[in-house]
């Protein structure tokens, strides 16, 4: 992806609910941590389900389908559409 540069992955840790329980994360082993919230061009980016694509899933509560539920029954190409444009947006064209 990037010649000679390491990429990492990290799942999004909900800290909000360790610091209720008063359990502390210790975070300073990893170069980079951060919350971006909705500001775009930051080093690190997290993607939600209303900001990469229209990634199908299913409300557990309600059982409301949203863009067909399962990966199988979503629009693929408006998927793939949306996901360009929100790449864009929120990661940074340095990279």
């Amino acid at each position: 992806m990037f010649e000679r540069e390491p990429f990492t992955v990290t799942w999004n840790i909900p800290d909000l609910v360790c610091n209720r329980k008063n359990i502390s994360l210790v975070t300073s082993p990893y170069r980079g941590v951060s919350t971006p919230a909705k500001v775009p061009g930051q080093f690190l980016s997290l993607f939600y389900t209303d900001r990469l694509g229209l990634y199908p899933h299913v409300d557990l509560s309600s059982r409301q389908q949203f863009y067909g539920g399962i990966p199988q029954k979503g629009n693929l190409q408006a998927n793939l559409a949306k996901a360009r444009a929100d790449i864009k947006q929120y990661i940074s064209s340095r990279y």
